[in-house]
């Protein structure tokens, strides 16, 4: 039996002596070159694991000493090789689930902005990050909000155009959070007195989501936006976004000419990127050349070419649009006519056979052509050029399992008779059913938003009075005696047929 003994006093000298060491050396640097030490089994790289293994090495090697002794006084050393297997069992069982435990230990897998993946350690602020992320997922929030309030890190989530409340980070998770997102969205984690812009994609269940970041300082600290884009929310059909059947079937007609240009305008958040996509998606793609230019390129479509704009290195919407000319497209998309360059050479490319969509920030359609004389440019090339323009915002949907009949004014019901509708309905958002919150909409009456439309489309008549120069109530006159139909009017026959409330009609800004 001494040889037992032996064994398990070498054994308890060796760990110990490796997890005093490793304790005491602390973490080391890796080597320039040459493969890596690898000084216990794989798994065990931290010195806590090393002293966790070196102390039941330790009790064990003293065990083995005692139990041969006596083993060997009462002379029964046939049972000892038996208890000394099940001993050893055990230990290997242990230690086994150790390394599963180390093994285990939580990691988020984030793609950076140029494709490399991160692998993020568990801890206090990435839970955070993750709880927060998946709570905007599945409430459907297009946006994310890290604002410093204080000592504490306010979390709002934007729903169906609203901003609200979802969590308050105390101070010790707020700047490490911020981090941990900055370090996601390839950011300088040391930069806070600049905006930084970076984005990043993570895995969630089943799919990925991405997120394009912003940073910017406030006085109290650091603030941080996410814009949230969700892949399996996909690409929307024009049938879906709300359009009444005999504006959808205008807008198909035009989305298949074989060129000229459409505008969509609106504010920033009213849906256009969405409605350009639906757009696009009426197009075949695979007998057709269609390249888009964006920034950034915000979903991917299939057999579409997507051009990110990249101010940094100088490529800008008009030197891109140059660019996809040589390419020989059939349907340019360009995000945003932003100077009178760009109008310029959308213009031209509209009216040497190409079909051109784009976006205009301006109020409603009318307005949009205003813009573009403002942009100086030429009215005989507007005219000639553009096809029709395209005026919407977004209003929420009501919730149709806990909606109340509502009593509008007298004056809207008349205008819905005259619009077509005989038997217009109106209802007001409850949020409740049964005298508790209504489960579809978690009691806020809303789920969801559909878009307010307001198309015009340009025939002679509108075009004869642009190359005027009219003013702005002339032409707005010349359009609603061409039968235009306006956001207001729109959004008002969409109440009439129980899809939002007048509420929401009388809240539209600007209107």
């Amino acid at each position: 039996m001494g040889r037992w003994a032996a064994l398990g006093l070498l054994s308890a000298l060796v760990w110990s002596a490796s997890a005093l060491g490793e304790t005491g050396r602390g973490p080391q640097p890796a080597p320039s070159s040459g493969p890596a030490a690898s000084p216990g089994p794989p798994g065990f790289g931290r010195p806590r694991h090393w002293v966790f293994v070196g102390v039941v090495s330790a009790v064990c090697g003293a065990w083995f000493t005692l139990v041969a002794a006596a083993q060997r006084r009462r002379g029964d050393a046939a049972s000892f090789p038996a208890r000394l297997d099940n001993t050893l069992n055990f230990l290997t069982l242990g230690l086994a689930g150790l390394q599963a435990t180390v093994k285990k230990e939580e990691k988020t897998v984030i793609t950076g902005a140029e494709g490399d993946i991160k692998e993020i350690q568990a801890g206090p602020a990435l839970k955070a990050v993750r709880e927060i992320i998946v709570s905007a997922v599945r409430q459907g929030a297009s946006d994310i909000h890290l604002e410093p309030k204080g000592d504490d890190l306010q979390v709002r989530l934007r729903i169906d155009g609203d901003l609200v409340t979802d969590r308050v980070l105390e101070s010790r998770l707020g700047t490490p959070v911020i981090a941990c997102l900055k370090v996601a969205a390839d950011m300088d984690i040391a930069e806070r007195r600049r905006p930084q812009d970076g984005s990043f994609s993570m895995a969630l269940e089943d799919h990925t989501v991405d997120f394009r970041v912003s940073t910017a300082p406030s006085a109290q600290g650091e603030k941080m936006a996410l814009r949230v884009l969700d892949r399996t929310r996909g690409v929307r059909h024009l049938v879906d976004l709300g359009f009444q059947p005999e504006m959808l079937d205008q807008m198909r007609r035009i989305v298949r000419l074989p060129h000229g240009m459409l505008i969509v305008c609106g504010p920033t958040g009213s849906g256009k990127t969405t409605t350009l996509y639906a757009s696009l998606g009426e197009i075949d793609a695979q007998r057709k050349n269609v390249i888009t230019i964006e920034n950034p390129v915000e979903y991917h479509l299939p057999n579409v070419n997507q051009t990110p704009i990249n101010e940094k290195a100088g490529l800008s919407f008009a030197k891109a649009l140059r660019s996809a000319l040589r390419q020989d497209p059939d349907v340019i998309m360009v995000g945003e006519i932003r100077d009178v360059e760009t109008a310029q050479i959308a213009a031209q490319a509209s009216m040497t056979g190409h079909l051109v969509f784009t976006t205009l920030h301006a109020n409603d359609s009318v307005s949009s052509v205003y813009r573009l004389l403002d942009l100086e440019l030429d009215p005989s090339t507007l005219c000639t050029a553009l096809r029709a323009v395209l005026a919407q915002r977004l209003v929420r949907k009501i919730c149709p399992e806990c909606r109340q009949p509502d009593d509008p004014k007298p004056e809207a019901i008349q205008w819905c008779k005259r619009h077509g509708i005989a038997d217009p309905r109106f209802f007001r958002p409850s949020g409740s059913l049964f005298n508790a919150p209504c489960p579809k909409c978690s009691g806020q009456g809303y789920r969801g938003r559909i878009g307010v439309f307001e198309l015009l489309i340009l025939n002679d008549a509108m075009r004869a009075i642009i190359q005027s120069r009219p003013a702005l109530t002339d032409l707005q006159a010349k359009a609603g005696a061409a039968g235009l139909i306006e956001l207001r009017g729109d959004a008002l026959l969409k109440a009439a047929q129980g899809m939002t409330s007048m509420e929401e009609v009388l809240s539209l800004s600007g209107l």
